[in-house]
């Protein structure tokens, strides 16, 4: 790539807008807001999360049978 190629790259990349930018800072505050809720947040709360079961509970076979007849 040549010296003038570069130059060219770099500018567009300079002039790129408000767009990107713009982009950049909203993720940028959305991504502190959650890090400083998970900072935040007191433990308590995330100890009862951690009690939820990950998926809903089996019905054994003899429990079927009591709820259908």
């Amino acid at each position: 790539m040549t010296h003038i190629q570069m130059q060219t790259r770099c500018l567009l990349l300079a002039e790129s807008g408000f767009m990107p930018t713009l982009a950049l800072i909203i993720f940028l505050v959305i991504f502190a807001g959650i890090v400083a809720y998970v900072f935040i947040i007191p433990k308590s709360a995330w100890q009862k999360d951690a009690q939820l079961p990950l998926e809903k509970p089996q019905q054994t076979q003899s429990e079927k049978e009591k709820n259908h007849g």
